[in-house]
């Protein structure tokens, strides 16, 4: 195993053990289960997803070596296992019904994992630049991870908003997590580096706070 993966942690699925493998695995599981033409995953089978997608984030959905540590060439079999779970979590976000249910650790991972991975390649972004290759083109260059990696956060983001839309039943309890984790994430763009990074995350957290301030239905 290549030793861009932290030897402790073992891939996720019993009986994988290689990169590769696991790669055709989610690659397999997006195809026969998450593509758009395929049904959509019915509230029942919403745990077990939930627990997949909690493997797949505790593995790989965390932030990357900063630049002054190693170089992205290294990184490559990370980056490419952290491509594919952006993919596969992302769909699932898509795909899953009620899948932020009764889900506040799960939810609240996800934002906190996705905001500082997109705060990382930022920097691997600032590189790129200061080095005269922020032109190369690819799926795994800092800029192309960069912006998938936005492209999942909003993902979650309009997935929450839909929730907090298309959930009657919701609980006043549940809503008030969920409010708590929308003025977490204003919290944390504060800052003056992701107010300039986060407009687009800020302009989706604004929508949410605005449909969490208003009674239950």
């Amino acid at each position: 195993m290549n030793a861009n993966i932290v030897p402790s942690t073992p891939l996720p699925v019993p009986g994988i053990n290689e990169p590769r493998d696991f790669l055709r695995f989610l690659n397999n599981v997006n195809t026969d289960h998450l593509a758009d033409h395929r049904p959509r995953i019915s509230a029942d089978q919403r745990q077990d997803w939930v627990t997949i997608a909690e493997g797949l984030i505790d593995h790989f959905l965390k932030p990357i070596p900063l630049p002054d540590i190693t170089t992205w060439k290294n990184l490559s079999e990370r980056v490419l296992l952290l491509d594919a779970t952006l993919e596969c979590v992302g769909r699932m976000l898509r795909r899953v019904d009620d899948i932020f249910d009764h889900s506040e650790r799960f939810v609240r991972t996800l934002v906190v994992r996705s905001l500082d991975l997109y705060n990382v390649l930022e920097a691997w972004v600032d590189v790129a630049v200061e080095n005269g290759e922020e032109e190369e083109e690819g799926d795994l260059v800092p800029a192309a991870v960069r912006k998938k990696a936005l492209g999942f956060l909003l993902d979650l983001l309009v997935g929450l908003d839909a929730y907090t839309m298309a959930s009657p039943g919701q609980t006043t309890n549940s809503r008030d997590w969920l409010r708590d984790i929308v003025l977490e994430c204003v919290a944390v763009c504060r800052g003056e580096f992701f107010l300039l990074v986060c407009s687009h995350v800020l302009i989706g957290i604004k929508q949410m706070l605005w449909l969490l301030s208003r009674p239950p239905p």
